[in-house]
């Protein structure tokens, strides 16, 4: 004997049997058996000889409206909610099932009862089949489960308060959809039984507005109606319902239900109130985090936005948030993104990714993106840590200059050498030779020529051995203001009518200790270098100040030791350098002017110098602005000032 509703039960059966039939459709053995097993259980087994299922599908095969694959036969098709149902009855009388199956060999499904005759020990908790779950306490409610009856017949929530005050629930009662919206939120209810026809808002609508809030996904909802019908259950279900129980149904039926779903409820809260924690732990550590911190969903939608990510970006989390992450990449990039479309895995990126981003301002920045995925309620998620490597793009860009010219600086130094040795060989020989050739002589001028050529040899090993920093240097110390001037005033008769030349220097005396010549001559190439940026006339300004270096100022290059440095600098208002190709206007025999009329040796002096002086050279430009190039060079520490007075 079963403790049974009767009319649900004849349903399970029958949909264990239409299902077995569904899945013979070549023909085949369908049955039906039981059998008595240990501790009080009716098992009950419907078996067929048909297709049989994947075992990838078996633990989805009890899932509202879940469908076997039914590419293999359309007769596979169905509602995907009789085993659904069936599933839900045998849990709700204490009972379980379970499926077994192999392609190719048919199914069995064994639907196991607990016997009337066992309800009496079941406080006891006899044993049963290993892979069954339990059974129901009657006795073990919670008194303070927050049960909430929604109904507007008084007649109804009578009843229904008589059965759970008997086994000590007190429930809540709302008479209207608007009082249990309310009363959802207030009291936050465990399970809410509901009745389907009222006033205004029918218990469908009810259920579709409390699933609306986030808040209450995880309450049970299960329907109290006069009438079934697969059309109402499939309602039920879409609009957020857990189940259904007829007006007419058993006080243990009620309670059964009322015990299982309380129970779901309360493990399903403590899931929620663990992940709650966990996003806040999560969001505490985020926002704490040095670098940009952005969460997508599958979609690509950002959900989570750090304080560091408004710092890098310049947006504040309400500007991007439900926005694409892809407006957060420079245009050339996201063909990267795009690609893919809404394909789970891609929605930022695969693993780890050098692209250049957008600022608020529209303005690049060089960003490096890691990419973690999980998944949280079946919905994939996506993190990125964003690295701003601006600086170190900058750091890595002056490490592979300075190696670049160290490499040439070797090389040239290398042939000024071998070349400068060379010259001292002709050069005396030559001298010599003049001493024996009568003066005025056919090869008394050729000698003469010769030495000229060579001087004009030295002269530029001269140069090159500057680029290299290997000159010989006489340091004294200068007075930079008075220099300048003097260059200036030696400058003003040499330049065109159409270039103006201006000098503004520092109120203060600027003393440094360095070789006055080399200097002059290093200013010397400042001004032709400006002048022949001018060929249409313009300006040039010569400008000196104390510069004061702090520690890991990397604004010139590679780092100088902190202190203050004299700059002077020489501005120009000529055409300007493109960005492609300024820096390698310091290199040996490079030129934008071409080298009919230009070594391309000048600024490479005054690069050379400048390093092994101490200080640094720099150069900045803008096309159709101007050029400004300027020397950081070391002052001179005030002992040696009074040590020259």
């Amino acid at each position: 004997t079963l403790r049974v509703d009767r009319r649900r039960f004849r349903q399970s059966l029958y949909n264990l049997l239409s299902n077995a039939l569904k899945f013979t459709p070549a023909g085949g053995g369908v049955g039906l058996r039981w059998r008595i097993e240990a501790g009080g259980w009716l098992c009950i087994e419907v078996w067929d000889q048909g297709i049989g299922i994947a075992a990838e599908e078996l633990e989805s095969i009890f899932d509202e409206f879940y469908q076997v694959d039914s590419k293999r036969d359309e007769a596979l098709g169905g509602s995907g909610i009789g085993l659904a149902l069936t599933r839900r009855l045998a849990e709700l009388h204490g009972g379980q099932v379970r499926v077994e199956s192999e392609l190719g060999r048919g199914s069995s499904f064994f639907l196991v009862m607990p016997l009337a005759s066992q309800q009496p020990a079941l406080v006891a908790g006899p044993a049963s089949p290993e892979w069954h779950s339990g059974k129901p306490d009657w006795h073990a409610l919670d008194p303070a489960a927050r049960v909430l009856v929604v109904d507007d017949n008084p007649a109804n929530v009578a009843v229904i308060r008589g059965l759970l005050e008997v086994r000590g629930i007190d429930p809540i009662v709302a008479r209207s959809g608007q009082e249990a919206v309310a009363l959802v939120s207030r009291e936050r209810p465990q399970l809410v039984l509901m009745d389907i026809q009222m006033p205004g808002c029918d218990g469908f609508e009810l259920a579709a507005i409390i699933r609306q809030e986030r808040d209450f996904v995880q309450i049970p909802i299960v329907f109290l109606t006069a009438e079934g019908g697969l059309d109402r259950q499939i309602r039920g279900m879409i609009s957020g319902g857990d189940g259904f129980l007829e007006k007419t149904v058993s006080a243990d039926f009620l309670i059964a239900t009322v015990l299982s779903r309380a129970k779901h409820s309360r493990r399903l809260s403590t899931m929620i109130l663990r992940q709650r924690e966990s996003e806040r732990r999560f969001r505490a550590v985020a926002e704490t985090a040095q670098e940009a911190i952005v969460t997508v969903d599958e979609q690509g939608r950002i959900v989570f936005w750090n304080t560091s990510a408004e710092r890098t970006f310049g947006f504040a989390a309400p500007e991007v948030l439900g926005s694409q992450f892809i407006k957060l990449i420079a245009e050339r990039y996201r063909f990267l993104f795009a690609a893919a479309g809404p394909d789970r895995g891609r929605a930022i990126g695969d693993g780890k990714v050098e692209i250049e981003g957008i600022r608020q301002d529209g303005s690049e920045l060089p960003i490096e993106i890691s990419v973690a995925d999980w998944v949280m309620d079946e919905r994939a998620y996506f993190t990125a840590i964003v690295h701003d490597i601006g600086e170190r793009k900058v750091m890595e860009a002056h490490l592979a200059q300075a190696q670049k010219t160290e490499a040439v600086a070797k090389l040239t130094g290398g042939v000024a050498h071998d070349f400068n040795n060379l010259l001292q060989v002709i050069t005396t020989n030559l001298f010599f030779l003049e001493q024996d050739i009568a003066d005025g002589s056919k090869q008394s001028d050729m000698v003469k020529m010769s030495l000229a050529a060579a001087q004009r040899g030295a002269d530029l090993t001269h140069r090159l051995l500057a680029y290299t920093q290997q000159q010989m240097l006489v340091p004294k110390l200068v007075d930079l203001n008075e220099l300048l001037e003097e260059v200036v005033a030696e400058l003003r008769p040499t330049l065109a009518e159409t270039i103006e030349i201006e000098l503004r220097t520092a109120d203060e005396m600027l003393m440094c200790k360095l070789d006055n010549d080399h200097l002059r001559s290093a200013l010397l190439n400042l001004a032709v270098n400006a002048c022949d940026a001018m060929p249409e006339g313009g300006r040039l300004r010569f400008e000196t100040r104390v510069l004061r270096l702090d520690e890991g100022d990397a604004d010139l290059g590679d780092e100088l030791p902190p202190g203050d440095y004299l700059a002077v600098a020489a501005r120009d208002t000529g055409s300007g350098v493109e960005k492609e190709v300024l820096g390698r206007v310091f290199e040996p025999f490079f030129t934008t002017k071409g080298m009919a009329t230009n070594q391309g040796l000048g600024l490479s002096m005054v690069y050379g110098f400048a390093r092994q002086s101490g200080g640094r050279a720099v150069i900045e430009s803008e096309v159709g602005v101007g050029t400004t190039a300027r020397l950081i060079l070391p002052k001179a520490e005030p002992a040696e000032t009074r040590h020259s007075d």
